[in-house]
């Protein structure tokens, strides 16, 4: 598990909760909680956030305790890794599907770049999220194949994530949400590398209920 880009981040989620009202103890139980992190991850051998959990398990079975340790470890994961700040509104789990840390550098970087700059151009946090998290599955799919790299990305390799056994297996809006990704990544990769990867997309379609004979059939029933 690498801390480093936590390590570099982390004053920025101290910042932005004493500006926004959060109370002293609930902050430095994130501090706390990073810290925590920081120093242990490599000791531990921990390899994503959901190894830094189950060493809350392993401390106590309280489910309180460790109703308390998802909610923070969940923040902090989703802070460090799609840039996203705590939401009084919404409870923060630790990512059940934490993809990420098994990609490759760059991989990773594509990630990164569409968090980046994304996040200020008033895009939903669900949005972010599950567009980036959809990106996510996409490479590492590609990355098991043997594929660590954007310029070794193939027509076929993509083709076999849409597609098993000849039909369908991935939505439209899955597609959509990849797309969105690579395209806000064309200007942080040499010219035309994502651009190519785009164009290895299928053409989907969405599927649409035929308002018409919906209303047909409500107005003129068998």
């Amino acid at each position: 598990m690498d801390v480093q880009n936590l390590q570099n981040k982390y004053p920025q989620l101290i910042t932005y909760l004493e500006s926004n009202g959060y109370s002293g103890l609930y902050i430095a139980r994130f501090n706390r909680e990073i810290q925590r992190i920081l120093h242990q991850a490599k000791l531990k051998g921990w390899k994503s956030y959901t190894d830094v959990y189950l060493a809350c398990v392993e401390i106590s079975k309280s489910s309180s305790y460790l109703r308390e340790k998802r909610t923070i470890i969940g923040a902090i994961e989703k802070f460090e890794i799609l840039s996203l700040y705590p939401n009084r509104c919404q409870r923060h789990q630790i990512l059940r599907e934490s993809n990420y840390d098994l990609l490759s550098t760059e991989f990773k970087s594509v990630i990164d770049h569409y968090c980046d700059s994304e996040k200020g151009k008033g895009k939903k946090d669900t949005t972010l999220y599950t567009e980036s998290h959809n990106a996510t599955t996409f490479l590492l799919a590609l990355h098991q194949k043997g594929l660590d790299s954007l310029t070794k990305i193939t027509e076929s390799a993509v083709l076999e994530i849409f597609f098993q056994n000849g039909r369908l297996c991935r939505s439209c809006s899955y597609k959509k949400n990849v797309a969105a990704v690579f395209k806000a990544c064309i200007p942080f990769f040499p010219k035309d590398t994502c651009t190519k990867v785009l164009s290895y997309l299928p053409a989907l379609r969405e599927k649409r209920k035929n308002i018409h004979n919906t209303l047909l059939r409500r107005k003129f029933p068998n």
